[in-house]
């Protein structure tokens, strides 16, 4: 009999990925999310889709998960989005039954908050940049006026894919609010790499590591390229062999020489790098690895962003592998401009922007 898996997440192409390559490798696929609308619900590979609670209604999200991981005796829950925090804080309330693939709550926290990571790091000689926690403006103030020429990067100490992230300056306005903590952090200039990984209690099982050709914004890789970087596995296997880590983690480090690696923050959760797999990433076997992947649809829409960049975007889009176009599983590729419009009024109804709407209701943001 086949086994039986829920992802969590459904509305991350990632997520996506992750389910078809899955149903390739023959698990039972199964998917949930906390939105009506979301791309893996759309794909042939899954075997049922189901709306819940946001996560962040705790109690009720996880009731509702657990039903339905008992009523199809699920084997395997693999969360991939934030929620991946609520679920492991209340893990003890999943049916012993099902095998959840995450590592404990307060590993995961510790990696999410961007502060204690850095610190955490550092304990294993891994290079980092110069960072300070600051709770107020007049901290902030007081470093800025210390080193007026520098740049320095502002964000708050649990946020994801750049939203919140501000590049600041002496004499510059920014913003901050009062009842977050925040990191700040010397501006580091050099090459931007990502990578990703999933473990078995400290047993690396698939690895990818890749730049970012093109983004949608900072901090939002939409064109993915693989490097096969030594410097960067072995900073990730430091890490989740120091933590003996369960689970799924990803990295963002900015190579500013040969040999120098900085490591900026940490993803505890699926990231875009499984989008350069294939194999079996439960088991760990059979694994490959792709040279090119890209979200193309978001790559023709952005387009004259990139005019001058012609060549580069002509050769992505011509050799990658795209993450949501299947001609054996259309759907998903059909239903992205219906969801991206669901999005963009949800944005405008929220007085939010369009990055930062499409997780804001499953946001670990400290409680």
């Amino acid at each position: 009999m086949n086994t039986k898996i829920l992802l969590t997440g459904g509305r991350a192409p990632a997520t996506l990925y992750l389910a078809r390559l899955l149903y390739r490798q023959g698990y039972n696929v199964y998917v949930v999310d906390s939105i009506p609308f979301y791309l893996a619900k759309y794909s042939n590979k899954i075997k049922k889709s189901f709306v819940l609670p946001s996560p962040r209604q705790k109690n009720e999200y996880i009731k509702k998960l657990s039903d339905i991981l008992k009523k199809y005796e699920i084997d395997i829950l693999l969360p991939t989005c934030e929620e991946v925090f609520f679920i492991a804080q209340y893990q003890n309330k999943i049916p012993k039954t099902t095998e959840i693939f995450i590592d404990s709550f307060e590993k995961l926290i510790l990696l999410h908050n961007k502060y204690d990571f850095l610190r955490f790091a550092e304990n294993l000689k891994i290079k980092t940049p110069n960072s300070v926690l600051v709770r107020n403006r007049s901290e902030v103030d007081f470093y800025l006026k210390e080193s007026p020429d520098k740049k320095f990067v502002l964000k708050p100490i649990y946020s994801r894919f750049s939203c919140e992230t501000q590049f600041i300056q002496y004499g510059k306005k920014y913003q901050f609010s009062i009842d977050r903590l925040y990191v700040l952090q010397e501006y580091l200039n050099g090459k931007e790499y990502c990578c990703y990984a999933i473990a078995n209690h400290g047993k690396i099982l698939a690895y990818s590591d890749y730049e970012s050709a093109f983004t949608a914004g900072h901090g939002t890789t939409i064109a993915f390229k693989r490097c096969e970087n030594e410097y960067i596995h072995q900073i990730v296997s430091k890490i989740v062999d120091a933590l003996s880590f369960h689970g799924q983690i990803g990295l963002d480090i900015i190579q500013t020489s040969p040999t120098n690696y900085y490591v900026i923050e940490c993803n505890p959760r699926l990231t875009s790098g499984i989008q350069l797999l294939d194999g079996d990433i439960i088991k760990g076997k059979d694994i490959k690895n792709l040279n090119l992947s890209a979200l193309k649809t978001l790559m023709i829409l952005l387009f004259p962003k990139w005019l001058f960049k012609i060549k580069k975007w002509l050769y992505i889009i011509c050799n990658s592998k795209d993450v949501v176009f299947d001609k054996n599983d259309l759907r998903p590729f059909f239903m992205q401009i219906p969801i991206l419009l669901y999005f963009c009024f949800l944005s405008l109804k929220n007085r939010v922007s369009l990055k930062k709407i499409t997780t804001l209701d499953i946001e670990w943001n400290g409680k």
